[in-house]
């Protein structure tokens, strides 16, 4: 099993290779790396370790805040809100729009993270 700095770091890579696949329209390799990520999200959580993933929302990678906000948003939802309201704002290819969707969702009790 691998060990949490690890899955964390997993995390990271897979979200910025999914931020550069997006940008190219290459969906299938983007759905490859969301799967990726969701498989490290799940083995982060089951090792009760969501505080180390949170810690990617303070990331200079807008790509990797806004993925980890998301995942990390049950967790501790006003410290993802303020990042991804921070993204929203900053007019990024993708992820400002991801961003305020996610906000969206969240507000409309419509959340599909578990």
């Amino acid at each position: 099993m691998k060990g949490v700095k690890d899955l964390v770091e997993e995390f990271r890579q897979r979200a910025i290779k999914h931020y550069k696949y997006s940008l190219e329209g290459d969906y299938k390799h983007g759905n490859a790396e969301i799967k990726g990520i969701n498989k490290v999200y799940a083995a982060i959580k089951k090792q009760e370790e969501l505080e180390e993933l949170l810690q990617l929302i303070y990331s200079d990678t807008p790509e990797v805040v806004s993925l980890a906000a998301t995942y990390c948003m049950k967790f501790s939802p006003e410290k993802c809100l303020e990042a991804l309201n921070k993204l929203f704002k900053e007019d990024i290819p993708l992820i400002s729009s991801g961003a305020k969707y996610a906000i969206q969702n969240w507000n409309n009790n419509k959340w599909y993270i578990d």
